[in-house]
């Protein structure tokens, strides 16, 4: 089985996409939409609202489209080693090729939870009142840094931050805020992202396939541009 870091490059070089959706909605986390959707994204950002939900079976979903996408468990981790790890084990087991984890919690948290499944952590939010990460930032990602993780959390609607965690790691950046909370996704790529997740304003489209090829052609030519 090809690891974490392996595999998101293949489908990104397959589908020529590094978009990474985010599905907090249970309605769309089914096999139908992900037939309509699997030439366009390579991720699948899983959140907690479709864990919390009863009538949807993970695991199954998982096994029928891993070759398709790889999937992320957002539950932003945020516990002590012994409790992470149990969680991470359960995520593994599951079927998921990663989790993401809040990188303030610490490496003995980070660790534990690497021992188990790929680990992608948060340094910095979205939302306007993310203060204490917002100062922290290039504290928790030479935390990162040091125990060379798969990947960060770094966002696209704080374009100053986004640049200068650049400025300052060779891990790979994934950055959300893109769309509906006010990201420009052009911007993030010319800024420092890797991998665009976006949600909502796919999701929330009249058509989310014509949305993402929409996306991906301006994608394109961005990437033409700044080569």
């Amino acid at each position: 089985m090809l690891d974490f870091l392996t595999k998101l490059k293949k489908l990104e070089e397959e589908k020529k996409s590094v978009i990474v959706l985010a599905i907090d909605d249970v309605n769309f986390f089914e096999s139908n939409f992900f037939r309509k959707i699997k030439n366009y994204v390579i991720g699948i950002k899983v959140g907690l609202p479709v864990f919390l939900s009863m009538n949807l079976n993970i695991q199954d979903a998982l096994q029928n489209f891993s070759k398709d996408f790889v999937f992320i468990a957002d539950l932003k981790i945020a516990d002590i080693p012994y409790t992470s790890s149990l969680v991470a084990s359960i995520i593994r087991k599951l079927g998921f090729d990663a989790i993401i984890v809040h990188s303030f919690v610490g490496e003995d948290t980070i660790e534990a939870v690497n021992k188990e499944i790929p680990v992608i952590c948060v340094i910095a939010m979205t939302n306007t009142g993310s203060i204490f990460l917002d100062k922290h930032y290039l504290e928790l990602l030479n935390i990162c840094n040091r125990l060379n993780v798969s990947g960060i959390v770094a966002p696209g609607n704080k374009l100053e931050i986004l640049k200068k965690i650049r400025e300052n790691t060779k891990l790979k950046i994934f950055t959300p805020g893109i769309g509906v909370q006010g990201g420009n996704y052009e911007l993030a790529l010319k800024n420092g992202a890797d991998y665009l997740i976006i949600g909502r304003s796919i999701l929330q489209s009249s058509d989310p396939s014509l949305e993402l090829e929409r996306i991906l052609n301006k994608i394109h030519k961005t990437k033409a541009i700044n080569k």
